[in-house]
């Protein structure tokens, strides 16, 4: 990746010299290395299964009333209300969902050092034939052993952790991006090990949060095609 970015910023420099012709200070970079290197990875020895918190009050709820109260389906709150204070979601969720969770750029989205250290999703070897569940949790001992004997920086040997290993996601939203996300997350489409925690967040607004209008799909997972056959391609 770091091959890739300066190959770009090279032809950037030669094309457009007058937007990227800059060069860099010293202390920029030195500052720059020494976050990235400490602080990079989400990495908590302490972490919870589900919780949430907030600094929005019901009292600046209740100032919007009409405008929570009244949002129809698929219409996205106003911007301004980003403004009332922030929801902090923190779950522990595969790394292969949270691939998908993380493109949401309408929340901070701290990127988690993918370890095994909390352990492999439960989800994914529950699939399985129960005479093949063994075997599949006897191989990610060893693979996990194995791992953990090379040498090399555990940044380095996050690439050979399988993606149905569990993180640490903290997800921090205004409200316009939470219910958006939430809503949009909680569809059947979605990966079941995604749609579950977005489901436990739906129900934490519907609670602390009663005047507030949501239409999440709460409804009991389907065996369906339909996620299979969703593209990125024009109609």
């Amino acid at each position: 990746m770091r091959e890739i970015g300066t190959g770009i910023s090279t032809v950037l420099q030669e094309v457009f010299p007058q937007s990227f012709g800059h060069k860099p200070r010293e202390e920029q970079e030195v500052y720059r290395a020494m976050y990235m290197e400490k602080y990079n990875y989400y990495n908590p020895s302490v972490f919870p299964d589900f919780e949430i918190t907030t600094t929005i009050s019901q009292d600046s709820i209740e100032e919007y009333g009409e405008v929570f109260s009244s949002r129809p389906r698929g219409v996205e709150l106003p911007h301004f209300l980003e403004d009332l204070g922030q929801v902090q979601v923190k779950y522990l969720l595969d790394f292969g969902s949270f691939r998908d969770i993380q493109r949401h750029r309408c929340a901070i989205i701290r990127m988690p050092l993918v370890s095994d250290t909390h352990g492999f999703t439960e989800w994914y070897l529950d699939q399985m034939p129960t005479q093949l569940k063994q075997s599949a949790k006897d191989l990610l001992t060893r693979q996990f052993k194995s791992i953990h004997a090379l040498s090399g920086s555990d940044a380095d040997k996050q690439y050979y952790f399988p993606m149905g290993v569990a993180l640490p996601v903290s997800l921090t939203f205004g409200l316009p991006g939470l219910l958006y996300t939430t809503e949009l997350r909680t569809l059947q489409t979605v990966h079941p090990t995604l749609r579950v925690r977005m489901i436990e967040v739906a129900r934490w607004i519907q609670k602390h949060f009663p005047h507030v209008a949501i239409h999440p799909d709460l409804s009991d997972d389907v065996w369906s095609i339909k996620r299979g056959s969703q593209t990125i391609e024009e109609k």
